[in-house]
């Protein structure tokens, strides 16, 4: 009973992330020359995403210039790519060489990943959360009190994927910096780079937290400026978060930016942005796109009509688009994308899926 007192005071008395304010240093940029790893990514014109069950036969098979995928088969450690499978997945069919990123999530802890203990958190019920039906509780996730001082509560739009406090130097010891990191073990593969999610964690605690944003900074410089020492090619690549590229150290620190929905389904899923945050949002992108870093856009569309459309919009800007499903557990290529005729007519099983992702299939066992 002492245990779901103290649990829910820390749920109560948090806000939408639920941290309390920590006072940091500044930021710092790459110690690395900003023009010798970008030559790696200067010739992508096209690229394809695919984080769950990514199949080895499929990638090496596709046209793409790059590709975007989870560092192990099932998002288990045991299952991880081998250094002759990414090899494998760096030649594309005509024998020209494909850029091979790893997802990287830095934003967020992940319950299925080598890291994380079950002990961590429990289920907590909440009312009218996202994804409840109305007035009916749903389990979220929320920290133990011997949970790592790095953990948050569970992202109530996307199971298994916890908030996390990023600026801890113990979260950050769990990304990159020994032999038993995150980036560590990717980088030992021989993947090209890493493609880093969640960099946007630092928007949802601007309010409580004066520092995020220059935290969440400092954070991708350390890292990139880590793995350049050990690689100086290897690629560093993030995903939304396109406000820290006004900061001329970010710009600098990184080898091109990802950005979702940009043109659809940023409010609600299917259905076109407003045009002020499209401005805002490109704005921001051409200050990456002006400094010869590849821009890649994907929207979550595989009708070709509205696909088309965006293809054409998305290049005027000069970003390179990709058209997926938000699952991305499939890797969607071009032959995918089928008319609104076509699509309709489909069997059941063919139609895109448009689900949330959530953790990839994995094995049940206890964590240690």
């Amino acid at each position: 009973m002492v245990r779901f007192s103290l649990t829910l005071l820390v749920l109560l008395f948090s806000s939408t992330v639920g941290f309390a304010q920590v006072t940091t240093g500044g930021t710092s940029g790459p110690t690395v020359t900003p023009g010798a790893p970008r030559n790696l990514l200067a010739g992508v014109r096209t690229w394809g995403y695919n984080i769950q069950k990514p199949d080895i036969a499929a990638i090496s098979a596709s046209p793409y210039d790059l590709v975007v995928i989870d560092y192990s088969k099932t998002g288990e450690d045991e299952d991880a790519f081998s250094v002759e499978e990414v090899k494998r997945m760096r030649v594309k069919p005509d024998g020209t060489r494909r850029i091979v990123l790893a997802y990287l999530s830095i934003g967020e802890a992940e319950s299925y990943r080598f890291y994380w203990n079950h002990d961590w958190s429990e289920p907590f019920k909440v009312v009218d959360g996202a994804g409840a039906t109305v007035g009916k509780p749903k389990a979220i996730g929320v920290p133990r009190l011997s949970a790592p001082v790095w953990l948050g509560r569970e992202n109530e739009g996307w199971p298994g994927n916890f908030l996390v406090r990023y600026w801890e130097q113990s979260w950050q010891d769990q990304i990159f910096g020994s032999s038993n990191a995150y980036l560590d073990r990717i980088m030992v593969a021989g993947f090209d780079g890493v493609f880093l999610d969640r960099v946007d964690a630092f928007t949802g605690v601007t309010d409580e937290r004066a520092t995020g944003k220059a935290e969440m900074l400092q954070f991708v410089t350390a890292l990139a400026r880590y793995a350049r020492q050990k690689r100086p090619d290897f690629a560093i690549v993030p995903q939304n978060g396109e406000e820290l590229l006004q900061d001329p150290g970010y710009l600098a620190a990184i080898d091109g930016i990802a950005k979702e929905d940009l043109l659809y389904g940023h409010a609600e899923e299917g259905k076109p942005n407003k045009p002020d945050y499209i401005q805002v949002a490109s704005d921001r992108l051409s200050l990456a796109a002006r400094a010869n870093l590849p821009v890649l856009v994907v929207e979550y569309i595989l009708v070709k009509e509205t696909a088309d459309k965006l293809a054409t919009e998305i290049t005027a800007k000069g970003f390179i688009p990709h058209f997926s499903v938000k699952s991305l557990d499939r890797l969607v290529l071009p032959e995918d994308i089928k008319s609104a005729a076509a699509l309709a007519t489909a069997p059941r099983s063919a139609a895109p899926v448009s689900a949330k992702r959530g953790a990839p299939q994995r094995k049940s066992k206890s964590k240690r």
